[in-house]
């Protein structure tokens, strides 16, 4: 049967394309084709973004520009998502990444995130997906994200070169416990009543083991540090045929400081 071409169409098209609208939160956007009342091509001004949307969705100005930060100010999709993907590994992991570093709330109750951002090429989440399913680990439920262990001590940046995918044994390892542990290093005591010794105690697989009891914090903090580190290099070693090698190596070379 010979498609007759409808004058209805024709005379849409006529109306909307090469018109420009209002959307209802990411600026004006430019019609480029109306193919059907669900096939609108339109164009975003401001970044140059083109997406397909219902011709409803067109005159209320209820249209998407996933190249403008629409997550907190500051993440940007990169492109229309399905429903599936929304539910995906790295997306969850991307939105949690977003809010340690920029939801106010969230770094209210949880002050060790206070300082962290994430670098440029994650703030989108195209790059940050196509990053993270080429990660060793990144469907392994016993392994988290962890961005302390590559990272310089005074970094607190969420990036492709900090990022490695740690067993959660191993990611609770580097944790320093700062806000509850006071003033003392990390893993010195202070003395009990009446005593006058620092005590030093180092928790593995779950127990609580002490080291010693020393006259003054250095002296224990050093105590510490040795078997911390020590104790990191059985980890990595258990997790050795596991791990990424960046993360191996780390672990190996992993230096406890007293300003932790």
């Amino acid at each position: 049967m010979k498609r007759v071409y409808a004058p209805a169409l024709d005379a849409t098209k006529e109306k909307y394309v090469g018109k420009v609208l209002p959307s209802k939160k990411c600026g004006d956007f430019i019609i480029l084709e109306y193919n059907a009342s669900n096939d609108v091509k339109i164009k975003f001004l401001e970044t140059g973004f083109v997406n397909t949307v219902f011709a409803t969705q067109m005159r209320l100005g209820a249209v998407c520009d996933y190249m403008k930060p629409l997550i907190l100010d500051k993440g940007i999709i990169g492109a229309k998502l399905t429903t599936e993907e929304y539910k995906h590994k790295a997306y969850k992991n991307w939105v949690r990444i977003l809010n340690r570093c920029y939801n106010e709330n969230q770094r209210h109750k949880h002050p060790t995130y206070s300082g962290c951002t994430v670098s440029e090429f994650f703030l989108t989440y195209t790059n940050f997906r196509a990053w993270y399913v080429k990660q060793k680990n990144w469907d392994n439920p016993d392994f988290v994200l962890d961005k302390d262990l590559l990272s310089p001590k005074d970094s607190k940046v969420y990036s492709e070169e900090t990022c490695v995918f740690l067993p959660k044994e191993v990611n609770s390892l580097l944790t320093t416990t700062r806000a509850s542990r006071g003033d003392l290093p990390l893993g010195v005591c202070k003395p009990r009543k009446g005593g006058q010794k620092f005590r030093v105690c180092i928790c593995k697989d779950g127990k609580n083991h002490e080291l010693g009891y020393y006259d003054n914090e250095i002296e224990a903090f050093l105590v510490y540090k040795a078997a911390r580190e020590n104790y990191l290099k059985e980890k990595a070693d258990k997790w050795k045929d596991f791990l990424d090698v960046k993360a191996y190596n780390a672990l190996m070379k992993y230096q406890v400081e007293i300003t932790d």
